[in-house]
């Protein structure tokens, strides 16, 4: 948990850079991504904690785990002109998965 977050925030300002200068995404456009990856986080932390305390936290920790790997999978298949109606869920959905295994 601890060099998962470590590695997110170390990475965090780079993925911006690429989003910014090789994407050409607009300044506006990274920022409303981020903000839509925090509020995965923000309105899911409660509910993963809730399934944790049913059904335990490896079973909750494991299912986030599993479909972590369909955010990068989400991230390969963007393309330069579908990004508004793919990165938001994509983004929304990378934070709900972290706030699910931490």
């Amino acid at each position: 948990s601890t060099c998962l977050t470590f590695s997110l925030m170390f990475a965090a300002p780079f993925f911006q850079l690429y989003l910014l200068q090789i994407m050409g995404l607009p300044v506006f456009a990274v920022m409303l991504l981020f903000f839509f990856h925090a509020m995965g986080g923000a309105l899911f932390t409660k509910q993963f904690g809730m399934l944790a305390d049913k059904k335990g936290q490896r079973p909750v920790i494991v299912l986030c785990t599993a479909l972590k790997s369909l955010v990068a999978i989400g991230f390969f298949t963007v393309q330069p002109g579908w990004w508004v109606l793919m990165m938001i869920p994509i983004f929304l959905i990378d934070n709900m998965m972290i706030a699910g295994s931490d």
